[in-house]
């Protein structure tokens, strides 16, 4: 009886064992050492060799093969979440900040650009007074090598380098509310802004015209282009997908109705695709004295570089769940759960074939063909 007793026992030890290992969660690929603010933007570099995430007080680059970081920088009062960190080629990184005036109390509207070759070398500085005090949107043209900054005053300014990489500035005419978003055309000719604004406006970067825009339904958080298939996600409180088709591929439509306003100097017409709504619209809090916290994330999207699906996350509401959307049928196809808490930041390599989210606590890399993690 006694060594039944003890058998008994064993195999009770031995199942509380399996039943622990199987529910433990895996060891964060990267888990940021001083556990400060949490992660709010996730990026690759154009050769994905390296990945970037950042809080606000930091940002860290990381080896893709390993996770292991290579190096960091002081993010100097950096400002904003997902799409403020921006790899310009492969080897600068450049986010949104807050830039603290010399001699004075104030601060403003400023980008920084780290030379990834020379971590020691300090941050350039582009103060851009237009945009108030908090720049909270950045986008970079891999054609033309234009930064494009929105602010929360409504301001968007376009920076274009010159053959000794200073920057000229441009404004364009802006948005009545914060700029969330900013997004160039592949060929870098138009750029597309949205935010607290009743319509996604559409502007040629060379005239700086208006040559069309986008109706949509509340605020917008998040743009992203699909350019191989002449697309633009449209991110709001549901998902609207955007189509520019050519005006015979538009009168062929089947359903006229679907059509949209003409963006007359592209001879384009959108149609536009709904892939997936919540029962409410994301929480947007504010800051200190009702002052807008656009440091917290709300909704996000990141797309896959085929355009096949995206990822969606809707801060606030599904938390930790990250839904993985096809771009064709609008169906959830897989659901991820990577644990640390609120995802704000999300990118998918450039060969697509990872996904890398930023959260409260870790970063963590995705392999897209299982949609298990990397650990």
């Amino acid at each position: 009886m006694e060594t039944l007793m003890l058998l008994r026992v064993a195999l009770s030890v031995i199942f509380m064992a399996i039943v622990a290992c199987a529910t433990v969660e895996t060891v964060p690929l990267y888990q940021p050492p001083d556990f400060g603010p949490g992660l709010s933007a996730a990026a690759f570099s154009p050769d994905g060799h390296l990945a970037a995430v950042a809080n606000f007080n930091t940002i860290w680059i990381l080896d893709t093969q390993s996770m292991k970081k290579l190096m960091s920088f002081s993010g100097h009062h950096r400002f904003g979440t997902n799409n403020t960190l921006v790899y310009i080629g492969n080897d600068l990184i450049t986010s949104t900040g807050r830039y603290k005036l010399p001699h004075q109390q104030g601060f403003e509207a400023a980008i920084m650009i780290w030379d990834l070759r020379n971590q020691y070398s300090g941050a350039a500085i582009i103060e851009l007074p237009e945009l108030g005090q908090y720049p909270i949107s950045l986008a970079w043209s891999d054609a033309t090598g234009a930064l494009a900054v929105g602010g929360e005053n409504g301001a968007v300014v376009l920076l274009e380098p010159d053959d000794q990489g200073n920057y000229g500035k441009r404004q364009l005419p802006g948005l009545d509310g914060p700029v969330l978003d900013v997004v160039f055309s592949r060929d870098g000719s138009m750029l597309a802004a949205a935010g607290v604004h009743p319509e996604v406006p559409i502007w040629n970067t060379q005239s700086l015209q208006e040559v069309g825009s986008l109706p949509v339904k509340g605020n917008v958080y998040d743009l992203d282009l699909i350019a191989d298939k002449r697309s633009l996600l449209v991110t709001g409180d549901e998902l609207r997908l955007w189509k520019f088709l050519t005006e015979e591929e538009a009168r062929n439509i089947e359903d006229p109705s679907l059509a949209g306003d003409y963006i007359t100097n592209a001879t384009f017409v959108a149609i536009t695709v709904v892939l997936g709504a919540f029962g409410g619209p994301p929480h947007f809090p504010t800051g200190p004295a009702g002052e807008p916290d656009y440091g917290f994330c709300t909704r996000i999207t990141a797309v896959a570089p085929s355009g096949e699906y995206l990822a969606d996350v809707h801060a606030g509401i599904t938390k930790e769940k990250i839904r993985i959307i096809g771009s064709a049928s609008g169906e959830v196809i897989h659901t991820l759960n990577p644990r640390g808490g609120n995802t704000c930041g999300v990118a998918f390599s450039p060969d697509g074939k990872k996904l890398l989210i930023a959260n409260n606590r870790v970063a963590r890399l995705y392999d897209t063909r299982s949609w298990k993690q990397e650990d």
